[in-house]
């Protein structure tokens, strides 16, 4: 994953609760089911990222 410097052509967009989410339409079968969101715990704060499972940083 990696942060572009600008929208592509080919780009999908989304948008939830005024939340923007730009990927790639590539990607587009990883996006299914997915959930984002913000945690603080005593380890610190920052996005979580879940699917079907599987979670990252």
């Amino acid at each position: 994953m990696a942060l572009a410097e600008s929208i592509e052509e080919d780009d999908e967009k989304v948008e939830v609760e005024g939340i923007q989410f730009i990927y790639n339409n590539g990607v587009s079968f990883y996006m299914e089911e997915l959930t984002i969101s913000y945690e603080k715990s005593w380890a610190g704060e920052g996005f979580q990222v879940y699917r079907d499972g599987y979670s990252s940083c």
